[in-house]
């Protein structure tokens, strides 16, 4: 599925932060956030699986989060927004993402 929905587009809800709890994220890009954030690996994942070749995710907060969403005067952001994980690119990654996406552009 192609993406459609641009910055201008973006009406800054954050969705696409929040109640997302498996972001995977890849060696290259557990790197890039090490040397930005300055925070060591088992700070922001958590193991997929039993065995770290399983790969990791991003840490959510206890609300549904994603740890490194920022909120100031009602708005929100990605507080690593220069090496945010492919995956955070490339939403809206399905068809119901996008429909969610496009009704909030169009409030």
């Amino acid at each position: 599925m192609e993406n459609f929905i641009t910055e201008e587009m973006c009406q800054n809800c954050a969705r696409c932060c929040r109640d997302f709890p498996f972001v995977e994220v890849s060696a290259l890009e557990i790197t890039k956030l090490e040397k930005y954030t300055g925070l060591t690996l088992l700070q922001f994942t958590n193991p997929k699986g039993k065995e770290a070749a399983d790969g990791y995710f991003l840490q959510s907060l206890e609300n549904g989060n994603c740890l490194f969403l920022g909120e100031k005067d009602g708005h929100a952001s990605c507080t690593v927004y220069e090496v945010r994980p492919d995956i955070c690119k490339a939403y809206p990654i399905n068809e119901k993402h996008q429909a969610y996406c496009e009704s909030v552009q169009n409030k």
